[in-house]
């Protein structure tokens, strides 16, 4: 009775490890660049909202000035995390759909291996040996969980970032609201003063109105009693 060599196609699975790991660090740092220019973003749209002013009015100027560079900011940043959330989800049913494949691919290449190794050998055999090979060997089930466990950090990684990109999108969307708020009141506030500052206006002029009326009244009589005085009207 030949022995059988169970680590016959171990290599071929290693190299495919090892592409795998460098496919997860290529991602890795790909998240690492995408993570640190959001922060970026997202400062900048911090340092816009917070920038404060001496009164209400260099106020509301700086917030219209700068409103279609936050909007601009903020449309970025709601993409960003859509095409996270599309990404996250074909990861997840990408690696459902491998997890249920890569138990027939590893069935199918034991038993080629053990064929080769053994001879001519009865396919129901073969069948078993396979079977009883994946329970036995603690290797390549080792391997396979190692396998899957990359998926299983990824799509735990993807969900934390999805959450954490929808508790920062409530944040500004708070804060825009607040400044939006802030801006009605000094919008209020501008337009009571304007209104103080006309009717002020209007009451000035009134004022100067009835002032030259009664100057040129007194005048007209003051030279009426002159030309009485002279002719000795009565």
């Amino acid at each position: 009775m030949q022995v059988v060599n169970r680590r016959a196609c171990i290599p071929s699975s290693w190299g495919r490890w090892l592409h795998q790991q460098q496919e997860e660090e290529k991602k890795k740092k790909k998240k690492k660049k995408k993570k640190k220019k959001k922060k970026k973003k997202k400062h900048q749209m911090l340092r816009l909202v917070e920038d404060d002013a001496d009164t209400f009015a260099e106020r509301a100027e700086m917030y219209y000035k700068k409103r279609p560079q936050l909007v601009s900011m903020i449309e970025d940043f709601r993409r960003a995390h859509r095409s996270l959330a599309v990404r996250y989800d074909q990861l997840k049913s990408g690696g459902a759909a491998r997890r249920v494949a890569a138990p027939c691919r590893l069935d199918r290449s034991w038993a080629r291996s053990i064929s080769s190794n053994k001879g001519e050998v009865e396919p129901r055999n073969s069948a078993s040996d396979s079977s009883s090979s994946e329970e036995d060997d603690p290797e390549q089930g080792g391997e396979r969980r190692t396998r899957e466990t990359p998926d299983a950090d990824l799509g735990t990684l993807m969900m934390g970032e999805v959450e954490r990109l929808k508790e920062e999108n409530a944040a500004l969307k708070s804060e825009i609201a607040g400044k939006d708020e802030e801006k009605r009141d000094v919008i209020r506030q501008l337009a009571l003063s304007l209104q103080i500052l006309t009717e002020e206006r209007a009451g000035l002029r009134m004022y100067i109105k009835d002032g030259k009326k009664k100057k040129k009244k007194g005048a007209i009589s003051e030279f009426g009693k002159l030309l009485r005085k002279l002719f000795g009207w009565q």
